[in-house]
């Protein structure tokens, strides 16, 4: 049906998958000299810079490898710098790392933002089981999600999407990296520690949470005798790496 193409760098790593159409004939897939995020940034989030994409590789020895029907076919391939840019091969390196992080960054974000959806259909199931039974109970069950809520929307709020976000401006600085072949300067690498920093923090609130937070509102709700409510099982966000 297809037919798998995987670009490995000199250390054995893929830096990138590609497919091409498996049936009879010459096909041509193109390789834009990039490395992938294992979660693209939205379309929409690039702002004046269009739309993002992860960094290009660094000029190097590189192999493709080709796989179909069971059988797999190699070939090497030198990626070489374009001799008109005037950069070195530290600031090329740096802003390729730089570009990665940012990649992992909104990787992190993506499934926070995941696990905060169903989060809310959560809440919203709890609620809706809670207001079935008798006033007494309904009260209380209503008191404990109120504060349940109050926390977690303070955390939610910090999954959002677009600028102003701790994600939003990883992906602007991303814009910006791409705009010049030069080393991350001393302001951008600031901004990168702080975003990283922010959004590691949020994580770990939520991963808590999720973990420590609604399990013991589950408890008291049952204790209420006001939830009887299967929880929803949301994916923990998972701290960049």
């Amino acid at each position: 049906d297809s037919v798998a193409i995987e670009v490995v760098d000199s250390a054995g790593n893929v830096v990138r998958h590609l497919a091409g159409p498996g049936g009879p004939g010459l096909h041509r897939v193109v390789w834009d000299l990039r490395n992938e995020f294992e979660v693209p940034p939205p379309p929409d989030e690039g702002g004046w810079f269009g739309t993002l994409h992860a960094p290009y590789v660094l000029p190097g020895k590189y192999t493709v490898r080709i796989s179909a029907g069971g059988h797999a076919e190699t070939q090497a391939v030198d990626v070489k710098i374009d001799p008109r840019v005037r950069t070195t091969p530290a600031a090329l390196r740096a802003r390729m790392l730089a570009g990665m992080q940012i990649g992992d960054l909104n990787r992190a974000s993506s499934e926070g933002a995941k696990a905060v959806k169903a989060l809310e259909a959560e809440f919203a199931a709890l609620r809706a089981v809670a207001a079935q039974h008798a006033p007494a109970a309904a009260v209380s069950a209503d008191s404990l999600l109120h504060a349940a809520s109050v926390k977690f929307d303070s955390i939610a709020g910090k999954f959002r999407s677009g600028f102003g976000a701790p994600v939003g401006r990883a992906l602007d600085l991303l814009g910006a990296l791409e705009a010049s072949s030069l080393a991350p300067s001393e302001a951008q690498q600031r901004t990168l520690r702080h975003v990283a920093a922010e959004l590691t923090a949020d994580v770990n609130a939520l991963d808590a949470f999720i973990a420590r937070d609604m399990p013991a509102l589950r408890t008291k709700l049952g204790a209420a005798g006001a939830a009887e409510v299967a929880p929803v099982r949301p994916p923990q966000g998972g701290a960049p790496r």
